[in-house]
């Protein structure tokens, strides 16, 4: 079995959803990519501050996965409020970032497991993301992946072009792309790195090194898009690290993704694969 390392954030997050509920639910890029990962059938790690005590709505992660990383306060945790609508559109609310503490690279030498390859989620800048990528090569990690937010691409194109062309294999969103590049279908990606698009209920493009490629999906009933690019991202890295190619990686990203819109948050990731 391969052994996945997940850098990135996790979060006690509001949800406002469409049919006016709301809900107090486990959140986090870093979160989401790691269960997605280890549903998927790789071992995985997640470095993230751990709040102590580990409060209720984070305990069912803490059970799924080898969650690492420095101790913070309870009052120190990270917080989002976030108000979601139709077709898979969100806004941010209310946003507390968490105390003075930040994950950095000396939190790496918490680690004392060989890892096959290493997800490096949005984190405060793309200057932090680009210091783990350098130190995890340091540490000969074979494959470096990474994701990207709309604000870095808006705030620091450049930055976050050049995290991209530290990492291997890299995921964003379709809004994202677009800030970064003028036509990204037909942007040429080198031999041997691998992007995927999402494209919420249109699915996937990959592009690696050849004419890009669709990945459909299949018109479901949408209750939270909360979480679903990154469970595409961590299902699918977990399927490149089992062989499989980016085009049938990406079609279980796809399914993945569909099921986490389903049900509120991270449900779906609750229950027993």
């Amino acid at each position: 079995m391969a052994n996945l390392l997940v850098i990135g954030g996790v979060s006690r997050d509001v949800l406002h959803l469409v049919d006016g509920s709301t809900h107090h639910v486990a959140g986090g890029a870093g979160l989401y990519v790691a269960l997605a990962a280890q549903r998927a059938g790789v071992k995985t790690t997640l470095l993230a501050l751990r709040p102590a005590p580990i409060p209720e709505e984070l305990q069912n992660l803490d059970a799924r996965v080898n969650w690492v990383g420095p101790t913070i306060a309870m009052n120190a945790m990270p917080s989002l409020e976030i108000k979601r609508f139709t077709g898979g559109q969100a806004e941010l609310v209310n946003a507390y970032w968490g105390g003075t503490l930040k994950l950095s690279i000396e939190h790496l030498d918490l680690l004392n497991t060989p890892f096959d390859a290493a997800y490096i989620a949005p984190l405060a800048s793309d200057l932090e993301q680009q210091a783990f990528c350098k130190a995890l090569r340091q540490r000969n990690i074979p494959i470096l992946a990474g994701g990207t937010y709309a604000r870095a691409c808006q705030q620091s194109p450049d930055g976050v072009k050049a995290f991209i062309a530290q990492c291997d294999v890299f995921f964003m969103n379709d809004n994202e792309a677009s800030i970064l590049y003028d036509d990204w279908q037909s942007k040429a990606i080198s031999p041997e790195k691998t992007l995927f698009v999402t494209q919420g209920h249109q699915g996937a493009t990959v592009l690696s090194g050849t004419p890009a490629q669709h990945v459909p999906t299949k018109a479901i009933t949408e209750v939270d898009a909360t979480g679903a690019g990154d469970t595409f991202a961590g299902t699918t890295l977990a399927k490149l690290l089992q062989d499989q190619t980016a085009i049938t990686a990406a079609q279980a990203g796809i399914t993945a993704a569909s099921h986490v819109i389903q049900a509120v948050g991270a449900q779906w990731h609750w229950e027993t694969p």
